[in-house]
């Protein structure tokens, strides 16, 4: 298994439009994200928006990236900040309850 953990800042006053959005699309989107096994959107007051991603593989990782864009860019008017990508192999995967 991959993860990909994006960052990003919104304004703070465009958070409210922010979590709908993310709950809008969110649903829809991972659907279609073939290799996707996970979708986690975390958001603080200050407008920091985590994203983590947990895919089959790599390579689903990689192709899923042009869907990806595609949604970020509908946070453009919302101030959003250039989103930080980090990437990492799951060693374990364990859910507790």
């Amino acid at each position: 298994m991959y993860a990909r953990i994006v960052t990003f800042q919104v304004e703070p006053e465009k958070l409210a439009d922010a979590r709908a959005l993310l709950q809008q699309l969110a649903p829809d989107v991972s659907k279609k994200i073939e290799g996707l096994c996970e979708f986690i959107s975390l958001v603080r007051d200050d407008g920091k928006i985590v994203n983590i991603s947990i895919f089959d593989s790599r390579s689903d990782a990689y192709a899923a990236v042009p869907k990806i864009m595609q949604v970020r860019e509908q946070f453009a008017d919302m101030g959003a900040s250039r989103p930080t990508p980090e990437e990492f192999e799951v060693v374990i995967h364990e859910r507790v309850k």
